[in-house]
C-alpha cells in the first residue's frame, strides 16, 4: 500500500507540523435560470445539466473555493440529469439537505443518502428538485488527516466504487453540521481572505467527514498506562505554549507529537478531564482576550483578533468567548478602551 507522507524513509522523515496551506479563496453567488451557468459555477469540474421535467428552470447557488476546499450550496426547482466527474486529485461528497423525490446516482436509488465519490471518475446521476450541498476535499489532504489523526491509511478509499452512507442518523448528524460550515464560509468571506482561517475551516470540513471514510471501523482504544498518558500531557501542554502565539488545531498536536487523535483524547480525558478540543479552544480564547485587552488602545478590531487566534466562524467565537468568560468580546475590548 501507498505511504502517504511519500517515499522518504521512515528514520529520516520529519513531521510536517505546519497546518494545509489554502493559497487562494474565492466566494460566489447566483442566481439564475440557466443550466449552462449551473455546471460552470462548479470549479473544475466537467458537468452538463439537461432539464428533465416541465417547467421554468430556477436555482440559486453559493460556493467558497479554496485552493484545497470547494464547498457549493445549490437550491434546484425542477429534475434534471447530470453527468461528468469532479476534477481529478479530488474527493466528493454530495449531501442532501432537503430533496422532492427520489433520484438516481450511478443507476443506483437516490434517496437521501451522502455519496462520496473519487474525482476524475464520471458519474451520472438524476436529480430531483432539492438542496444539495457539495465539497470536494484535496485527496492527499483528507489521507495526511486520517493518518495523522487515526494512524490509519485510506490510499484505496473509493477506488472501485462510490460510497453511499444510507444510515438515517448518521447522514442527519453530518448533514447538520457540515451545513453549518458550509452557511459560516459563505457568511465570513472577509475573514477567509487570511491564510489561518482558511486552514482553520480545511481542518474542520476534514474533521466532519473522518466517521464518513470509517463508518463501521473499530479501532482499539490505545494502549497508554497511566505513566504515558500524563507524559503525553504533559509533552502536549509543552508544545501548546511553545506556540501558542499560533492558531494551533488538534491535527498539529497530532502531527507534532506522532500520537493519534484517540490517544490525545483518552490521555486529556483521563489526566485533565476535559478533551484535547475543549482545552485548546480555551487557551486560544484566553489569548485572544489578552490580546484584546492589551492592545484596546491601538483601535484594534474584534475580527483581526479572532482571525489571528484561528477562529474563521465569528459568531461561534462570540458565543464560546462568552461561555468562558461571561461577557462577549466587544465588551472586553469596549471595557479595556474605557480603563485605557
Amino acid at each position: 500500500m501507498r505511504d502517504p507522507l511519500g517515499s522518504m524513509p521512515a528514520r529520516a522523515r520529519q513531521p510536517d507540523i505546519s497546518p494545509p496551506v489554502c493559497a487562494s479563496f474565492a466566494l460566489k453567488r447566483l442566481e439564475h435560470s440557466d443550466l449552462t451557468l449551473s455546471a460552470a459555477m462548479f470549479d473544475g469540474w466537467q458537468l452538463e445539466y439537461s432539464q428533465m421535467a416541465r417547467g421554468t428552470y430556477r436555482t440559486s447557488s453559493q460556493a467558497a473555493c479554496l485552493s484545497d476546499l470547494q464547498i457549493y450550496s445549490e437550491t434546484s426547482n425542477i429534475r434534471t440529469s447530470q453527468h461528468g466527474s469532479a476534477p481529478s486529485g479530488c474527493i466528493a461528497i454530495g449531501i442532501p439537505l432537503a430533496m422532492s423525490e427520489m433520484g438516481l446516482f450511478n443507476g443506483r436509488p437516490w434517496a437521501g443518502g451522502i455519496v462520496a465519490f473519487r474525482g476524475g471518475e464520471a458519474i451520472e446521476a438524476v436529480v430531483p428538485a432539492m438542496q444539495l450541498l457539495v465539497i470536494t476535499v484535496d485527496e492527499q489532504e483528507l489521507v495526511r488527516h486520517l493518518w495523522w489523526t487515526q494512524r490509519i491509511r485510506i490510499d484505496r478509499w473509493l477506488d472501485r466504487t462510490a460510497l453511499t452512507e444510507t444510515d438515517p442518523a448518521r447522514c442527519r448528524s453530518l448533514a447538520a453540521r457540515l451545513r453549518v460550515i458550509a452557511d459560516a464560509s459563505f457568511a465570513n468571506g472577509d475573514l477567509l481572505e487570511r491564510s489561518e482561517c482558511r486552514s482553520g475551516l480545511l481542518n474542520s470540513v476534514l474533521e466532519e467527514l473522518v466517521p464518513l471514510v470509517l463508518p463501521n471501523l473499530e479501532v482499539a482504544p490505545p494502549a497508554l498506562g497511566q505513566f504515558s498518558r500524563m507524559q503525553l500531557v504533559r509533552r502536549s501542554r509543552d508544545y501548546i505554549y511553545d506556540h501558542v502565539d499560533q492558531p494551533l488545531q488538534v491535527v498539529d498536536l497530532c502531527r507534532a507529537l506522532g500520537v493519534s487523535r484517540r490517544a490525545l483524547q483518552y490521555s486529556f480525558e483521563q489526566v485533565l478531564g476535559v478533551n484535547p478540543l475543549t482545552y485548546l479552544r480555551n487557551l486560544r480564547l484566553n489569548g485572544a482576550r489578552k490580546e484584546l485587552m492589551a492592545k484596546a488602545h491601538s483601535g484594534i478590531a474584534v475580527r483581526d483578533v479572532l482571525a489571528r487566534w484561528g477562529f474563521w466562524h465569528a459568531s461561534r467565537f462570540s458565543i464560546e468567548y462568552r461561555k468562558l468568560f461571561g461577557e462577549l468580546p466587544s465588551e472586553t475590548l469596549h471595557r479595556a478602551r474605557r480603563q485605557a
